[in-house]
């Protein structure tokens, strides 16, 4: 009878033991893709950016013969687009 209830308390600690491995696991890998979603968003805000900066750079509006802003920012939607 003892043997019995020790096998059952044996079986029972193990059981739990590796569902909180699982647990621990699942747990990992939701943060490991809360940090995957993090990195692609600063990359494409990054991308963003560099592309705002370089249109600017390129094709500032001086006068009225000047890219319009509206031309300006179709490349940089489309490089948003592709990101």
């Amino acid at each position: 009878m003892k043997r019995i209830v020790f096998g059952l308390v044996l079986c029972g600690l193990v059981a739990s033991a590796m569902m909180r491995g699982t647990t621990a696991q699942e747990g990992r890998t939701r943060r490991d893709r809360g940090l995957e979603h993090a990195r692609r968003e600063t990359k494409m805000l990054d991308d963003l950016y560099k592309t705002a900066v370089v249109l600017v750079t390129t094709d500032y509006v001086e006068d009225a013969n000047s890219l319009a802003a509206a031309s300006a920012f179709r490349p940089l939607l489309a490089a948003m687009k592709e990101e």
